[in-house]
């Protein structure tokens, strides 16, 4: 797998289709980073290569070899953390994350039955995948308009003092005599 020949058929063979339709497999280069646990080494080996796109930008894929005879049920999870410890590396200076494909080659003698994905770890999948891959929730203070945090009793206070604590002499904006009082005491 560290011969640029046999990494090129290898890739070329189980990429998946959209994925090499992106990328330009005529230069691979072999990374010298593992991100397989100390623990693992023993049962683990991984190789990283990077690519380019068609547009030049930086894409890898990440190949982990199990050289065991069982299946690892968490192995998913692994993935997902080697390929954010990768991800990390990317963070500076950078304004977007490079793709990566993460294979797994399995030799074991058993049937592979391990969950093929992070999803189906979850007690409700498709939950977590939902909940996980789509845009986070964001409670934007700044443009909820005061009398909406107002309605709120308690809430109300917190998110009222976050969305006003950079003004100088918040409890001088426009609140009730009475609403002031209740704020003044729950400083205290």
């Amino acid at each position: 797998m560290q011969e640029e020949v046999a990494a090129k058929e290898f890739l070329e063979y189980y990429l998946p289709k959209e994925f090499k339709d992106l990328i330009d497999l005529s230069k691979i280069r072999i990374e010298k980073e593992s991100f397989v646990e100390e623990g693992l080494k023993r049962r683990l080996s991984d190789i990283i290569y990077s690519v380019k796109t068609k547009e030049n930008e930086e894409a890898f894929v990440y190949v982990l070899i199990e050289s065991q005879s069982t299946a690892d049920y968490w192995i998913s999870f692994r993935l997902w953390k080697y390929m954010l410890l990768l991800l990390e590396r990317h963070m500076k200076d950078k304004n977007r994350l490079p793709l990566i494909a993460p294979l797994l080659v399995y030799n074991g003698t058993k049937k592979y039955e391990s969950p093929r994905n992070l999803w189906d770890l979850f007690i409700a999948p498709e939950q977590a995948r939902k909940l996980m891959t789509e845009d986070y929730r964001l409670v934007d203070l700044q443009s909820m308009p005061d009398d909406e945090i107002k309605k709120k009793q308690h809430l109300g206070m917190l998110e009222y003092f976050l969305k006003h604590i950079h003004q100088r002499d918040m409890l001088n904006l426009n609140i009730s005599p009475s609403k002031k009082k209740i704020y003044c005491r729950a400083l205290l």
